[in-house]
């Protein structure tokens, strides 16, 4: 019912600003730190290989006072490994006190050492890419059984709970598997396509990426899936947007499109800020709009108001079509999240 109560009070801030025409940074993912305990072989981070400037603990309260005032309701903790930051508690119980909607994603080595306060998340996400052969292809050698209990545990603890699985040669068999693991521990699945082949890291990642045929057969089967009952995160339109696309290896569109997709509003609704306090309109387009505006040397108004996506219509990412048609105020897209709000 908590969670219930937060949609649909990201949903009102949303309609008020469509009505007077406002941009506001409605939802904030934040990559808390570049440390990674794991080695991913589609990462286009190198999260584990990176040396910049990580905002303190008064930094980003700071940062999350003056997003709340700009009407932030959701903030999504991202890294690197959110779980290696030793502040991260006092950053999810700081957000949660101004009545921010905190989410967390994880790759869950770490989950079991913290289940005595990841119950104050509005919602746990932990990544997960299928059975043992798939998920160990993808994330490495003997992490799949830490994984699954993470997951058995915070499921035992009640706490709301989402898989996040990236799809890749690797794992296109364990839909189905994911599918059963989800109706016995109670979590809501989300599948991701592999980026970011743009990037000079994601671009190691190509030799994974499923085939345009293999693509769009297993998004018919994580459709198929979701219209039997299965708890997948993400509306049937967005599954068919994302099936409608024709090359997955070219995932954004700068040029008109031609065909129809729902309206990107990276930038206008959401962003993402990197750990040293960079602003980018979304994952996708970070490190390809700088010099990017940032919240320690311009301000976190002045950053997000510098923040415009310009060069981007849309994209093949099931996630973020999903994001912005609830952002377009379709009424199916949101509809379809307030029933999946019921059903947690």
């Amino acid at each position: 019912m908590k969670n219930m109560l937060n949609k649909a009070l990201f949903s009102a801030n949303l309609v008020k600003n469509k009505i007077f025409r406002t941009r506001a940074p409605l939802y904030i993912s934040y990559l808390v730190n570049h440390s990674c305990n794991m080695r991913c072989a589609y990462c286009y981070g190198t999260f584990y290989d990176r040396d910049e400037y990580v905002m303190t603990t008064v930094e980003t309260c700071a940062m999350i006072d003056d997003l709340s005032r700009l009407g932030m309701r959701r903030l999504c903790l991202i890294g690197g490994e959110p779980l290696l930051r030793e502040d991260i508690k006092d950053i999810v119980l700081y957000a949660r006190k101004k009545n921010v909607e905190c989410v967390l994603n994880t790759n869950g080595l770490l989950v079991e050492k913290n289940l005595d306060w990841l119950n104050n998340l509005n919602h746990l996400y932990i990544s997960f890419d299928g059975d043992e052969k798939g998920h160990e292809l993808n994330r490495g050698k003997n992490t799949f059984r830490k994984v699954l209990d993470a997951i058995i545990a915070a499921s035992a603890r009640k706490i709301p709970l989402g898989i996040v699985t990236v799809i890749t040669k690797n794992n296109l068999d364990s839909i189905d598997y994911l599918v059963d693991l989800s109706q016995q521990y109670k979590f809501n699945l989300n599948f991701f396509n592999l980026i970011s082949q743009e990037s000079t890291a994601g671009r190691q990642a190509v030799r994974i990426l499923p085939s345009n045929e293999e693509y769009k057969d297993v998004f018919r089967r994580i459709k198929n899936a979701k219209a039997e009952g299965a708890n997948i995160t993400y509306s049937m339109k967005a599954l068919d947007f994302t099936l409608r696309w024709k090359d997955y290896t070219k995932e954004r569109l700068i040029a008109e499109p031609d065909f129809k997709y729902p309206k990107c509003y990276a930038g206008i609704y959401y962003c993402v800020i990197d750990a040293n306090g960079d602003v980018f309109p979304c994952p996708v387009l970070m490190d390809r709009t700088k010099p990017a505006p940032n919240v320690l040397r311009d301000g976190t108004r002045t950053a997000w108001e510098r923040t415009v996506n310009t060069n981007c219509k849309t994209c093949c990412f099931t996630c973020y079509l999903d994001l912005n048609m609830f952002f377009g105020l379709d009424v199916a897209t949101i509809t379809g999240h307030l029933k999946e709000k019921l059903r947690e």
